[in-house]
């Protein structure tokens, strides 16, 4: 998911799902938009 995507950055936030559907883990990162 991109929570915010400016003209130099991008935030994003990213979760893992098991079969079950159950939440295992989260993630977030910013990546430079070249």
């Amino acid at each position: 998911e991109v929570m915010r995507l400016g003209s130099r950055v991008a935030s994003t936030r990213m979760e893992f799902l098991g079969a079950d559907g159950k939440l295992l883990s989260t993630g977030a990162a910013a990546y430079i938009v070249s």
